[in-house]
């Protein structure tokens, strides 16, 4: 809310500097096609101070509880939105391999969770995601349903997202399909010049490109005990924020359900 014209001018002057950037470019074309067109359209952006010198990162302070809220929007469905704080690509970059096949092994249609939850009618679609970043890596958990399951679906969510770490929740089977379905996901998008390029240069600015290029034989090398320990290093029994998106008018039919779903939530 603090934003304004000036200070908006300000990080762009800072930030947006062709020494603090990296052009990628995808698709059926020649490196010198590439070097030549890129210095006729950017021959006019003009280098600029190292924006990081003297800045310090500050720290992301960890969640000390689990929260929970409602946003009202013009919605259908009743979606939840589960986070946590994930690893960090530069402290725990094995953590976020592992983050990734764990997220490919719930949101595998014949998952366990997928039966239990999707399949058996209390939501039309749970997903579980892993962004990585330097810092804190978000996990996020999607998942929809209807105003009349909200509280048996939200009560069933809950209980899953408790069983993350029991034993047996998943087999060495799950992780290995896991695993491959990942590194199909990966060589999809090296076949795509589209969906190749926003990785590349995603990852470019977060770790460097020797982590994309060593991804799919680090994500091969995870096993079951990997992924293990990154659901109890940042899921089993970890603080959480559970937000719902829901109509105004829906919230009014079922607040007395929703209310008292999300005041159990932190309860573990």
């Amino acid at each position: 809310m603090g934003a304004t014209p000036d200070r908006l001018k300000g990080f762009f002057r800072k930030y947006y500097i062709p020494n603090n950037a990296a052009v990628v470019v995808t698709g059926d074309v020649t490196t010198a096609e590439v070097f030549t067109f890129a210095a006729k359209s950017f021959q006019s952006w003009k280098q600029g101070d190292d924006p990081f010198k003297g800045t310090s990162i500050v720290p992301m302070s960890p969640l000390a509880a689990t929260r929970t809220s409602v946003v009202e929007a013009d919605a259908t469905d009743v979606t939840f939105l589960v986070r946590w704080h994930g690893p960090s690509v530069t402290t725990d970059a094995a953590g976020t391999y592992a983050a990734d096949v764990f997220s490919e092994l719930i949101n595998q249609p014949l998952s366990g969770l997928q039966q239990r939850l999707v399949d058996s009618g209390l939501f039309q679609s749970v997903s579980l995601s892993y962004e990585t970043q330097k810092n804190v890596g978000p996990i996020e958990l999607y998942a929809r349903t209807t105003p009349e399951k909200v509280e048996a679906a939200g009560t069933a969510l809950k209980r899953e997202i408790a069983q993350f770490s029991a034993a047996g929740y998943f087999t060495d089977d799950d992780v290995t399909i896991a695993k491959k379905r990942q590194q199909v996901i990966t060589a999809f998008q090296l076949e795509s010049a589209t969906s190749l390029a926003h990785p590349v240069a995603t990852l470019w600015s977060v770790v460097g490109l020797d982590y994309y290029m060593d991804y799919v034989d680090n994500v091969r090398a995870q096993t079951p005990d990997d992924v293990r320990r990154f659901v109890a290093t940042y899921l089993a029994g970890k603080p959480m924020t559970v937000t719902v998106l829901v109509s105004p008018a829906t919230r009014r039919s079922i607040r007395p359900a929703l209310d008292n779903l999300l005041s159990k939530w932190g309860v573990q």
